[in-house]
């Protein structure tokens, strides 16, 4: 027995309601449940319940024993005075408010019946990668309750992904350009570099990037200076061009630079190397005027892809890395990136936006795009494809991903659509 079982009982009125009583032989008849409180303080909000003929007003605590009260030291927390009814599995001792007044208490241990936590402990099995995954089907997942909720899903997902854009524009003072431009620089980073690539953005500044974009090798000296690439001794006319270029940059714009050493190469493919994704985002950057106002406007992916699909300057088709020639290969964006690019820094970037702006259009496109870019497509993917769910699109991986993490994973079977279908 869990309190969260409790609390959903208590939401579903899922127990024996006739002839309640307290443990002192009081009768009880709910007028309002109350809220459920998610925060810190009692369990139930602003309930309603006649004890012994008489209205109260006031919350309801709930806990597995009544001596879970004290143990939890409410006893001693004002919050608590206005508790009107405690509500147990087990009761073992009364319990009191500050002033020494008995709080009603009230048992459901004869109230529930025993198929009902049966279910709930087949839910709380730890022997399957989900908790439900012998207990569904597909009719079940066909219903319209559990669609709804996995669309909920993907809400909550694109609300947490906005949380870094929010944070960034509060740090830039509502700067839209600097802080999509940190956003996307970020998910340059293939995860192994994403703090560097992060840092990178903030000590560029999206604003300089424009003073010197009309050039193509003064904006790659900019990127690849502050990166701290430019330091050593070069051969190459195309890696001294850059170090000189930095050197009149960095003292015109009081430039500070990263050190190499914060960039990891190890057991990356070489296409996913930083100086390559360096290469990558600075062509980007200049072959797109005003690059959040463009992405604005972008209607589809394919208008993407043409965005971030640009070519490099020809040294990166015969490098990896400064100074080291390497078979002539073009290394533009895949579609596989700039997929990840739209569903990690575009979508929630649009989506946040249109929030701000009360422009549910923009909000209503952003997920469009997610339905219109292919699934991705990994262990927990497949393992719920396998179990019968959607997986047709970004749209439903980005779900799924977040089905798993925020509720299966923390065993919030109770809030999830798919435990209260099992359940009932």
């Amino acid at each position: 027995m869990r309190e969260e079982l409790l609390h959903y009982l208590w939401k579903t009125k899922n127990f024996r309601l006739k002839n309640l009583s307290t443990t002192q032989n009081k009768s009880i008849i709910i007028e309002n449940f109350g809220t459920h409180n998610h925060d810190a303080g009692p369990d139930f909000l602003n309930a309603q319940v006649y004890i012994d003929g008489i209205l109260w007003s006031g919350h309801i605590e709930m806990h597995i024993k009544a001596s879970d009260w004290n143990l939890h030291q409410h006893n001693s927390d004002p919050a608590y005075d206005n508790v009107i009814l405690h509500v147990v599995f087990d009761y073992d001792v009364p319990i009191y408010r500050m002033d020494r007044s008995l709080i009603p208490c009230l048992s459901l241990a004869k109230r529930i019946e025993k198929k009902i936590i049966q279910k709930f402990n087949n839910l709380n099995t730890k022997d399957h990668w989900i908790p439900c995954a012998n207990l569904i089907d597909q009719k079940m997942l066909d219903r319209i309750d559990v669609t709804q909720f996995l669309e909920a899903t993907l809400i909550e997902r694109l609300e947490s992904k906005t949380q870094f854009l929010q944070h960034r524009l509060n740090e830039n003072k509502g700067d839209w350009n600097q802080s999509f431009f940190e956003l996307l620089t970020r998910y340059f980073g293939n995860k192994v570099n994403n703090e560097a690539m992060e840092t990178l953005a903030r000590k560029i500044g999206y604003l300089h990037t424009q003073k010197v974009k009309t050039n193509r090798l003064d904006l790659e000296a900019l990127f690849f200076g502050v990166a701290g690439f430019l330091k050593h001794h070069f051969d190459d006319p195309y890696s001294k061009d850059l170090k000189n270029r930095y050197q009149f940059l960095k003292e015109k714009y009081r430039l500070n630079e990263m050190k190499k050493e914060v960039w990891k190469f190890s057991r990356m493919r070489p296409s996913a190397f930083p100086s390559i994704r360096i290469a990558q985002l600075a062509a980007i950057v200049f072959h797109t005027d005003q690059l959040f106002s463009k992405i604005r406007t972008c209607k589809n992916p394919n208008q993407l892809y043409n965005m971030f699909r640009v070519p490099l300057s020809l040294y990166w088709d015969q490098h990896y890395t400064f100074g080291k020639p390497s078979a002539t290969r073009k290394k533009n964006l895949g579609k596989t990136a700039v997929d990840l690019l739209i569903v990690n820094a575009v979508v929630p970037a649009l989506f946040l936006y249109g929030k701000e702006h009360h422009q549910i259009e923009m909000q209503k496109r952003a997920i469009g795009l997610l339905e219109q870019i292919k699934a991705e497509s990994n262990q927990i993917t497949k393992k719920f494809k396998n179990l019968g769910f959607n997986n047709s699109s970004a749209y439903h991986s980005q779900s799924l991903l977040q089905l798993k993490t925020n509720y299966c994973n923390k065993s919030k079977c109770l809030r999830c659509a798919i435990g209260h279908r099992l359940m009932s």
